[in-house]
């Protein structure tokens, strides 16, 4: 035992004493007002900047949730496959140089030039010789609004297709418009106009699917070669007479195929066609 444990053994009893025996211990008294849990959470919320810009975003969230739906044209069911892939974009009267639909872009000589065609080049930044496989081109720099491009021109559309392609591309969303109205016309007499705005309705939001809108034209047709045999292609605009020999059945078929063809927008059936070859063929070599 060490010599400080030996003494503290020897202090006597009458020199220790009691500390606040009688006393009660309280902490120390508050000077400010009591606050309630949500008060003392929304102090600290407000001090912290972090969860101030969080909280500004979620309340900007809820407000388009709830009002969104109400300003807005469209309803969450539909979908809108045509501008699926444009980017972001404001209203022409805000173009703050972002969200404005455009993208930069880089194209070769055949890529700008159908471009620049629809009007989809926003602005040019130069041209540059880059080296694609193995091979030194140039390359044209641009800014490409990617609504004015799906607006003018088929998504699938590329460099090698030619420009006949393009002009039967630019009518396309006229038709459409043009196709519904006339079909919706039809239903509404024959059936009213509550069936009408219905089948537009299925339509807009892909429970129903109109094969082919993109034209005026009849889709696929089967026609009977009869007129053809007695008269020609008169019948149809053309020049050409009746068949009287197997050569003259063959060639003419031929262009009344094609003739017909180009009224529509699918194929063209013909199922008379082989008991008529049969017959030519017995007037040529007999039965």
């Amino acid at each position: 035992m060490s010599t400080n444990d030996m003494n503290m053994e020897r202090i006597p009893a009458e020199k220790f004493e009691f500390v606040q025996l009688n006393d009660k211990l309280h902490d120390k008294k508050l000077e400010t007002k009591p606050i309630g849990f949500f008060q003392d959470a929304m102090i600290r919320f407000t001090q912290n900047k972090g969860s101030v810009i969080c909280g500004i975003i979620l309340l900007v969230l809820i407000l388009f949730a709830i009002f969104g739906p109400i300003v807005s044209n469209y309803d969450i069911t539909e979908k809108d496959g045509y501008y699926s892939y444009a980017l972001p974009k404001m209203s022409a009267k805000f173009d703050l140089g972002f969200w404005n639909g455009c993208a930069k872009k880089q194209y070769n000589q055949a890529t700008y030039d159908y471009v620049s065609a629809v009007g989809a080049i926003r602005k040019e930044y130069g041209t540059e010789r880059v080296v694609i496989a193995n091979r030194e081109q140039t390359v044209y720099n641009v800014l490409v609004d990617s609504y004015a491009r799906r607006g003018y021109i088929d998504v699938l559309l590329n460099a090698d297709e030619n420009i006949a392609t393009l002009i039967g591309e630019l009518p396309k969303s006229n038709f459409i418009r043009l196709n519904r109205r006339m079909l919706c016309d039809k239903i509404k007499d024959m059936y009213g106009k509550e069936l009408a705005d219905k089948y537009i309705n299925l339509l807009n939001h892909h429970f129903i699917y109109k094969n082919d809108e993109t034209s005026i034209a009849n889709y696929c047709a089967s026609i009977t070669m009869y007129p053809w045999l007695l008269e020609g292609t008169k019948s149809i605009g053309g020049n050409a007479t009746r068949p009287t020999n197997l050569k003259s059945f063959c060639g003419g078929f031929i262009n009344m195929v094609f003739m017909v063809s180009s009224m529509l927008s699918g194929a063209c059936a013909t199922p008379e066609f082989l008991m008529y070859l049969n017959y030519f063929i017995g007037l040529e070599y007999g039965k």
